[in-house]
């Protein structure tokens, strides 16, 4: 038994290199989402070979949704439009939670804004609420969780990795606190990979599964 598991535990690993298979995710799912980014945060529709780059991203596990909003709101077309910070927060209302903004939500944020906040840990509140989970759910995205300072790119490596444990092991996404803790750890260095890949082989969970 000992040796299976191990021998289960080297697949995993290895597998989470590589990508999720594209039918992980909808079709229509992935290109709604990334149509909505395209036109909420640049107010254009997207072009063919850009779109498809997005998906192609998406479908293969190597972006989820914080990672592809990160990558909208710190474009360079983005961020040459100069936004103010009123118009800033009412496009992460509508782009991040699917919806205007409220006045006195709004009114909180700009003020943190007006005050001197980074725009970064604006997009952390945003990307990081319940509201934004349950938002990629109904595209079947993968939310992701966003780390501050780490990168569009790592935070992308590290979201995959434990989404590809979940779907590998478990046959499901995570839960958002569930995927957030691990992500955060693994961004801060308190766990690494495989103890990470370890915790999933070895879960009540997983071995449950096994024996249905």
């Amino acid at each position: 038994m000992k040796k299976i598991i191990t021998t289960l535990l080297t697949f995993v690993m290895v597998f989470s290199l590589f990508s999720i298979p594209s039918s992980a995710y909808s079709n229509e799912g992935v290109e709604g989402f990334v149509a909505r980014c395209y036109d909420i945060a640049l107010g254009r529709e997207p072009d063919d070979e850009s779109l498809k780059g997005w998906c192609d991203q998406l479908r293969n596990g190597d972006a989820c949704g914080v990672s592809v909003a990160f990558g909208f709101v710190y474009s360079p077309e983005f961020q040459n439009a100069g936004f103010d910070n009123a118009t800033y927060v009412e496009k992460m209302y509508n782009m991040l939670l699917g919806r205007a903004s409220d006045k006195d939500g709004k009114a909180y944020w700009v003020q943190q804004l007006d005050a001197g906040a980074n725009r970064e840990d604006i997009f952390f509140g945003f990307a990081n609420s319940t509201e934004f989970f349950d938002l990629c759910s109904s595209y079947g995205i993968y939310s992701g969780y966003y780390i501050p300072g780490v990168g569009m790119q790592r935070n992308a490596d590290i979201n995959g990795f434990v989404d590809r444990l979940y779907r590998i092991c478990l046959g499901r996404h995570g839960d958002m606190g569930s995927q957030a803790g691990y992500v955060q750890q693994l961004a801060a260095g308190a766990v690494n990979g495989s103890a990470v890949a370890t915790n999933f082989v070895f879960s009540a969970e997983y071995m449950d599964n096994c024996e249905t």
